[in-house]
């Protein structure tokens, strides 16, 4: 039987791929332009031409000539050729010019690659993982990430399950925040409910050393954090004691769910419940139906490098990965005991929108 070439998918395929190469290479231009001033250069002192931003920010004028040339062909910068400016223009800036949010993601992610992919590749060889500490520059890159999003959309996320909205702002309501990492998620809730306590789970030492840090340099008192594993986190007086179990963007990276499903069921309270938090994907879990996501070419990326081999890092174990169905999600709680499981929040809208911030919201009843 002979096969139709279509040299038309085929040329679209490989523009594709060149467009790929393209967008590696400005991840590292763009990690060039944060770390050395230059962006916030741009915002600071406004148009210049690359000699003069090379001046003022002490960087080789040559380079800097090139990575002007750079940025501006992928539209970051705007060129002015009747002075030979380069220009960063204000909407742009308030991604550019910030340690936060997407410039986080965008330098760590560059700062791993080259650290990450010799393990990377060895988990895929041996049908391992890898583990969390040794993703290097990922902790502090999801810090500065996740850190506006939670301050701006927490708050809001909470206010839309009336059930949950009345835990939090009850008085003495007991909270574990699990994998909390650095501790965003959990100073997030201290602050903007200070009814409630607060404890930070995190099996890495490191992270949660900078959480305590932060908690105490924050002045929160209704905040603390600990190292824990979050399958076996409570001990004998824990049990049945707290309201709410949080888990913010971390479920699927975890070796055993449905031993942290467990333990959580074992520290509520009855009529407690846990709060998920997870990457927007479909209610399916059929391939199909996570590849018809609009968000599945990102997420996916992250699934594969990152949150499935996090998952697989204890031997014997596979984690649910980034796009895991919601289907999935209730089938597990239900198994270990929870009496109910919804998602909510499905018809906000504007930012408040799943498709839109990228997150869905869930949340098991004991």
């Amino acid at each position: 039987m002979t096969t139709h070439y279509d040299q038309s998918k085929a040329d679209s395929f490989k523009n594709r791929m060149f467009g790929t190469i393209a967008t590696s290479m400005l991840m590292t231009t763009i990690r060039l332009g944060h770390e050395l001033g230059l962006f916030r250069d741009l915002v600071k002192s406004g148009p210049a031409t690359s000699s003069e931003l090379a001046k003022r920010t002490e960087v080789s004028s040559r380079h800097t000539y090139e990575w002007c040339l750079h940025a501006a062909a992928n539209g970051i910068l705007e060129y002015n050729e009747t002075d030979d400016t380069f220009a960063l223009p204000p909407e742009h800036a308030t991604i550019m010019d910030s340690d936060e949010g997407l410039m986080a993601i965008i330098c760590g992610l560059v700062e791993n690659i080259s650290y990450h992919y010799p393990l990377l590749k060895l988990a895929y060889q041996s049908d391992g993982g890898v583990f969390w500490g040794d993703m290097h520059g990922l902790s502090d890159a999801t810090k500065g990430f996740f850190k506006p999003v939670y301050e701006q959309l927490m708050p809001e996320w909470i206010k839309l399950s009336p059930s949950l909205y009345k835990n939090m702002t009850t008085n003495g309501t007991k909270v574990a925040d699990l994998g909390c990492g650095q501790g965003i998620s959990t100073r997030s809730m201290a602050s903007n409910f200070p009814n409630a306590q607060v404890l930070g789970i995190d099996y890495h030492e490191e992270s949660i050393e900078k959480a305590k840090e932060e908690i105490a340099a924050s002045k929160l008192t209704n905040a603390d954090a600990r190292v824990a594993d979050s399958h076996k986190w409570a001990d004998e007086e824990e049990e049945e004691s707290y309201d709410v179990v949080t888990l913010f963007d971390s479920f699927h990276d975890m070796s055993d769910p449905e031993g942290v499903a467990a333990e959580a069921l074992k520290a509520l309270k009855p009529g407690g419940m846990v709060f998920l938090i997870e990457p927007y994907s479909t209610k399916s879990d059929a391939t199909k139906d996570k590849l018809s996501s609009p968000l599945a070419p990102t997420f996916c990326g992250f699934n594969t490098c990152f949150c499935t081999p996090c998952g697989k890092s204890v031997p014997g174990k596979e984690g649910l990965g980034t796009v895991c169905g919601t289907d999935r999600f209730e089938a597990l709680f239900n198994k270990v005991g929870f009496s109910s499981f919804e998602t909510f929040g499905d018809d906000a809208q504007g930012s408040m929108a799943p498709a839109t911030n990228g997150f869905r919201l869930m949340l098991a009843t004991k």
